[in-house]
């Protein structure tokens, strides 16, 4: 670590803080980006073996109660309907991500009338 000044202290090495570091690299200033975990090999995600689905279950599990690496920090879900996808280390949750969007059933877009909830679309 360095006591030397920085203009820019971003938190975090996910989507954003990656893309906001990337996007005031050409500027003068100086730039610091914090990561609680580590920079990953992409020689060593799941995808890369045949242990692909084990792994994916552990060591790239979405919840870092499951994962338990050094850079996680356990998330109390107990009570949740909503189970969070997250990951320590440059990347963040993109290191999870699949990129899987399914199509929406029309009835997504009525949730005010269906459901009573949010607003239907379009507004």
């Amino acid at each position: 670590m360095t006591d030397q000044p920085v203009d820019v202290l971003i938190i975090g090495a996910g989507a954003s803080g990656a893309a906001m570091a990337w996007s005031l690299a050409d500027t003068r200033m100086r730039i610091v980006c914090l990561e609680q975990g580590e920079m990953m090999n992409p020689a060593n995600y799941p995808s890369t073996g045949r242990d692909w689905e084990a792994r994916s279950q552990s060591d790239f599990a979405i919840s870092p109660n499951q994962r338990q690496l050094p850079g996680d920090y356990p998330i109390v879900e107990d009570d949740s309907p909503i189970k969070v996808a997250n990951f320590n280390g440059v990347g963040g949750g993109t290191v999870l991500y699949a990129g899987h969007f399914p199509r929406f059933h029309p009835s997504d877009f009525r949730v005010k009338s269906l459901d009573g909830v949010a607003d239907d679309w379009p507004l």
